[in-house]
């Protein structure tokens, strides 16, 4: 199945709005199993549906997605985020069952249903205010994406080791380098956006502890000047 630009044409019929393909899709996603979120970006991108032969193929090959390279997978999933339509087709994702394959510990989650509801779900409002920033011209970095998206994950982590007895701090340091950890199965999250990722999280620690120097930090704006050096720092390293 290729679904290079320059073949959407080969693959959308318009009057029907249907997203075909050129050769066996069984055959072609053996071949390269990225295809396969490829063609999930673009019937969420182009709001057009897949043929069934399609989907059919989507869900016999989907378990192929663990021999990519976790690094290829970092680039593709940015993809999806960064399209306009990263809801949308995060939840197609989900629907069609390449989400579990890819990020194993988000579809663990009993929340998960909740999570991903566009008004009231933690990661389905972030998508949404994210595909609204793109389209407004705005930035978006993926530290902030990734964090929002395994924070429930670490949450539990977190859980678990207080119920070890581990204090506080230690319990989401050691949580946040579990999750971090795990996830680097499937995709290869580079280290300057787990950093940033790691002062997400540690700050939302932060925030929850009534300490009077915490406050004056908070209300002169350090912490916000922190963040947006940080946010800079990994906007200059993704243009590199």
């Amino acid at each position: 199945l290729h679904l290079s630009i320059r073949r959407q044409r080969q693959m959308c019929i318009r009057d029907r709005r249907l997203l075909r393909p050129v050769e066996d899709p069984i055959q072609s996603f053996s071949e390269d199993p990225i295809r396969m979120i490829r063609a999930i970006r673009f019937s969420a991108r182009l709001n057009i549906n897949m043929d069934q032969s399609v989907v059919a193929a989507i869900a016999k090959s989907a378990p192929q997605l663990r021999y990519v390279s976790p690094a290829r997978l970092f680039d593709e999933i940015l993809k999806v985020f960064f399209c306009t339509k990263g809801h949308s087709a995060f939840l197609k994702l989900h629907h069609y069952g390449i989400l579990r394959e890819i990020v194993p510990q988000v579809t663990q989650l009993t929340s998960l249903a909740i999570d991903l509801d566009p008004d009231r779900g933690f990661v389905g409002m972030a998508l949404k205010n994210t595909d609204a920033r793109l389209v407004a011209g705005k930035s978006v970095i993926p530290a902030f994406l990734f964090s929002i998206l395994l924070w429930k994950s670490v949450c539990d982590e977190k859980r678990i080791n207080l119920n070890k007895g581990a204090p506080a701090i230690q319990s989401l340091h050691v949580a946040i380098r579990t999750v971090i950890s795990n996830q680097k199965n499937t995709i290869e999250i580079p280290r300057y956006v787990t950093k940033t990722m790691f002062d997400i999280w540690d700050l939302q620690r932060k925030l929850t502890e009534c300490r009077p120097k915490l406050i004056e930090k908070t209300e002169g704006g350090k912490i916000e000047r922190d963040l947006a050096k940080a946010k800079k720092d990994c906007e200059e390293k993704i243009r590199k």
